[in-house]
């Protein structure tokens, strides 16, 4: 009985804990698979538009100038949502390693 609850407990928190996180997706972003950390231009490659890019900066407060939307990494969370990892701190700074598109500053 005790283990339910506090089973029910932990579900409640992390469901308001998750559900506050800035930067998750506005729209279903395609090309990121889950787990993996993607650059913006690998993301526009793949269908997601410069628009879903700038919502989710503009979520974590980080500027949307040209290189923060092509040169910066997101976090892929399960069912398409995307979240801000990191700038790269300039153009061309992103790179993409092989299948699947683990990406990485330089």
């Amino acid at each position: 009985m005790v283990a339910i609850r506090f089973a029910t407990l932990l579900a409640s928190c992390a469901a308001i804990l998750f559900s506050s996180l800035p930067g998750l997706a506005h729209a279903e972003i395609k090309g990121c698979p889950y787990s993996y950390s993607v650059c913006g231009w690998d993301l526009i490659k793949s269908g997601t538009t410069e628009q879903d890019l700038i919502k989710i900066l503009q979520a974590y407060k980080q500027p949307t100038d040209p290189s923060h939307i092509y040169d910066s990494l997101y976090v892929c969370f399960k069912q398409g949502q995307v979240g801000f990892d990191k700038w790269c701190g300039g153009p061309y700074k992103c790179g993409t390693m092989q299948f699947p598109p683990f990406g990485s500053c330089t």
